[in-house]
């Protein structure tokens, strides 16, 4: 009898540290899920136009910018800014998003509405069929395929859709569609319009760059550290009195630099400045103390974003 019990112990010790094992492995080899939504992430989508022999492109910047209660439930406010369009107001208001991180899935809002539509699902696999909100219209895409995408020294699941003969979308964690945050499953060929996400700026890092992209193994990812000091941001932040920002001499050789300041609630701000090719010097002048959004452009071209406080 007590050589009984003696085996039952070993039995359930052995079973108990099986599962202990087995959940051990499941902690360090699942991989991670990385957010979408971010307050110091910019999404920069280039548009571009084609009506017969003539071509028409512009670039929009879109970035949360506050949040909201809709329903209980709490939601970032998404805008977007347009460059190199004349026919759209500067800064519009797009959506209200919120991301489920549990089961990796974001809704979103449209102003006016009253139902939160299905933007994202990052839960998906191989075969399986989703039904998402874009443009205008609920779309129906089958995931054809997984890759993995390095994004800021990480490995990230890529999802191809299939959304019908010849149109599909690539839906990147943390980055979202490679036609552009808010412009999921657009597909205009028949009029010629195209959708490319071309950079993703956070914390004035550009993160993702639709010209240079790494596919990588998430099971064998070569880390790196990322330097301390990022690209395109100011220096001291918060600050008082004054903050400077240095600028890459090799993107703006002989153009001149702008900067622009928003408040939260996306109101462009007098500011007093100081620009060269290399360098922005802001003054506190009139800013009240709080938190603005930043660009950086020459000629209506894009060069970093990000976030500052006046204090």
């Amino acid at each position: 009898m007590k050589t009984v019990k003696i085996f039952k112990s070993v039995i359930v010790k052995a079973i108990s540290l099986a599962f202990v094992c087995s959940m051990l492995s499941v902690h360090i080899f699942a991989q991670p899920y990385y957010p979408l939504l971010d307050s110091n992430k910019f999404w920069n989508t280039d548009i571009t136009i084609h009506y017969g022999t003539e071509y028409y492109g512009y670039t929009t910047i879109s970035y949360l910018n506050g949040d909201t209660v809709i329903n209980n439930q709490l939601y970032y406010k998404v805008y977007s800014e347009y460059l190199n369009d004349s026919t759209s107001d500067s800064t519009i208001y797009i959506a209200a998003m919120r991301e489920d991180t549990a089961i990796k899935k974001l809704f979103f809002m449209a102003d006016n509405d009253t139902v939160e539509k299905l933007r994202y699902d990052f839960s998906l696999n191989i075969g399986d069929t989703v039904h998402y909100y874009a443009t205008g219209v609920t779309t129906i895409g089958v995931v054809q395929s997984i890759n993995y995408i390095e994004i800021d020294s990480t490995c990230r699941r890529m999802l191809v859709l299939d959304l019908g003969d010849p149109c599909f979308d690539s839906w990147i964690e943390g980055i979202g569609s490679t036609s552009g945050l808010m412009y999921p499953g657009n597909c205009f060929y028949n009029i010629g319009a195209k959708y490319f996400l071309g950079t993703v700026i956070y914390n004035g890092d550009t993160i993702y760059n639709l010209s240079n992209t790494t596919q990588c193994n998430p099971n064998n990812v070569t880390k790196y550290e990322r330097s301390k000091k990022n690209k395109n941001m100011f220096y001291p932040n918060p600050f008082t009195d004054k903050t400077t920002v240095s600028i890459n001499k090799n993107i703006c050789m002989d153009c001149k630099i702008e900067l622009t300041l928003y408040n939260i609630l996306g109101e462009k701000q007098n500011i007093l400045y100081q620009s060269n090719n290399s360098e922005i010097k802001l003054e506190r002048g009139n800013l009240k103390n709080g938190i603005y959004f930043y660009k950086i452009s020459s000629e209506n071209n894009f060069i970093g974003a990000g976030k500052i406080i006046v204090n």
